[in-house]
């Protein structure tokens, strides 16, 4: 087999794309990318945007917790993805604005950093609680290091609604459908 190789370092690595809310619960997790593709080619692969093609992307909606919110006249209650300016232009990807000018162009553009910083934030915790992104991988198969990812996100959404669900100020309730996927360049296991 193989080693996967990131094309700037040239250190062994996998790329792990992922939906994340406000809670740092994770909703959607697809891994298993070689580390030498881009975000573009992910995206292309990516079962999340095979769902919103094909018009399955509703379920998730109806089990997440979505807050219906109004931008003037318009009330929204669907589901969106923060996403950086790369992505394809699609009514569910929210872009953040390039040269904000007018004062709320600014509002707009920094709430879209913090919640894009909710990810690397969900991230940072994911993988100083199980250290497993840290140790050297080069050892395991890679269908040991995609049940391993897996194990440690359902432990990590397991954490996440005990913590939230402890809050008596939250009105959160995850579910049990997380959607977890390899790409399929991993092994099955």
């Amino acid at each position: 087999m193989g080693r996967i190789l990131h094309w700037k370092t040239w250190i062994t690595s996998i790329i792990l794309e992922a939906v994340v809310d406000y809670h740092m619960f994770f909703w959607h997790a697809s891994y298993g990318y070689t580390g030498n593709i881009g975000d573009l080619n992910i995206l292309a692969q990516s079962p999340l945007l095979e769902r919103m093609v094909d018009g399955s992307f509703h379920t998730l909606e109806n089990e997440a917790s979505v807050v219906p919110f109004k931008i003037g006249d318009q009330e929204f209650t669907k589901c969106f993805i923060v996403t950086d300016g790369i992505y394809p232009k699609f009514s569910r990807f929210v872009k953040g604005v390039k040269e904000p000018i007018t004062e709320e162009e600014k509002k707009y553009t920094a709430w879209q950093e913090g919640a894009r910083k909710d990810v690397e934030r969900a991230f940072g915790v994911l993988k100083c609680t199980w250290q497993f992104l840290d140790r050297p991988i080069l050892k395991l198969k890679l269908s040991e290091v995609a049940m391993r990812t897996t194990c440690y996100i359902i432990l990590h959404n397991m954490l996440t609604a005990d913590r939230v669900m402890g809050d008596p100020r939250a009105r959160y309730v995850p579910c049990a459908s997380l959607v977890l996927s390899g790409s399929p360049m991993l092994p099955k296991y």
